[in-house]
């Protein structure tokens, strides 16, 4: 008989934290997978599972019928995971979950993206809502670029500003010693 793990299990006391720099996703999600395996966790991706907290889980059809849903649990491990975000992420994380249209998500990884994925690993009426996915999207170098294109655009260059007029004197000062014949 399917017995899942308790969510007061989920406890990701070691996991580092994570502050929205697209160049630790991967070192992020890879020690969360492990975290998983090591926990006994059926968590790193969505779908129906086998098993119990004693022995391994394998991941099954919706049709299996012992295969229980996962994402009640990966909702929890959701919450959990975000205590897990400073700065960047954390800002992004409260704006997303305040606007009530964003769906909450459920898992980390979508069922499809297991290597031997079940076929139907899904459970009807379940739309999956990886937070992975959310964060790639989020936080990738082409949206890096892009909010860096809109500072720029809204960066407004007033000389009669007198904070900004100290670092033209500054700027000059230091292009007339290192090019005196400018």
């Amino acid at each position: 008989m399917t017995k899942l793990p308790q969510s007061k299990y989920i406890r990701l006391n070691e996991l580092k934290m994570f502050d929205g720099n697209p160049a630790e996703l991967d070192s992020f999600d890879n020690a969360l997978m492990q975290w998983c395996i090591g926990a006994g966790m059926p968590l790193y991706h969505g779908g129906n599972v086998i098993g119990d907290p004693e022995s391994e889980y394998e991941y099954v059809s919706r049709d299996h019928s012992e295969g229980l849903s996962n994402y009640i649990l990966g909702k929890r491990m959701v919450a959990v995971i975000s205590s897990k975000f400073e700065k960047t992420a954390l800002k992004w994380w409260e704006d997303y979950t305040s606007n009530e249209a964003n769906p909450y998500p459920n898992c980390w990884r979508k069922n499809e993206e297991m290597s031997r994925a079940p076929k139907d690993g899904v459970p009807a009426g379940v739309v999956e809502v990886p937070l992975r996915d959310l964060l790639k999207k989020q936080f990738s170098a082409d949206v890096d670029a892009r909010e860096a294109e809109l500072e720029l655009e809204r960066f407004i260059w007033k000389p009669s500003d007198p904070r900004e007029g100290k670092l033209w004197k500054k700027i000059s000062k230091r292009l007339w010693q290192e090019w005196p014949y400018c």
